[in-house]
């Protein structure tokens, strides 16, 4: 990600309460300002610390992957490289581009607790409380 990217992020999440502003907008307001796309934001049940997780693509190969808390307070994003493979994303990303009719259909539990598992193995994501660091 470019410095100006980078910048735009900060900017766009400081700029984001996130008990005032759902985390679909703050996710639009992010992609409109840096051009890039939504790849998937799906809920996680049964995460202690994650209630929400999302993904934005830049150049169509550059990601960032958001989570917002479980109190639905804070949003947090999670720095990536190459750490975490592609794949872990892919079953998100399908989801996302399905019809939505079709979405009910499908659990994304499964996939999202399988990429913050990755995430936690990987020191991305911490298991304690976004807060309490």
């Amino acid at each position: 990600m470019s410095e100006l990217e980078a910048l735009l992020v900060d900017l766009t999440l400081q700029g984001s309460d996130a008990a005032l502003v759902s985390f679909a907008s703050t996710l639009d307001a992010l992609s409109a300002k840096t051009g890039g796309r939504i790849e998937f934001e799906v809920r996680v049940d049964g995460d202690a610390w994650v209630q929400r997780l999302a993904s934005v693509i830049f150049d169509e190969d550059r990601r960032i992957l958001l989570a917002l808390s479980a109190d639905g307070l804070s949003i947090l994003q999670i720095p990536l490289a190459d750490e975490v493979d592609g794949d872990f994303f892919t079953p998100l990303s399908t989801w996302h581009g399905l019809p939505l009719r079709e979405k009910p259909n499908v659990n994304t539990d499964p996939a999202a607790t399988l990429l913050l598992g990755a995430l936690r193995s990987r020191g991305l994501l911490s298991l304690a409380h976004p807060r309490a660091g």
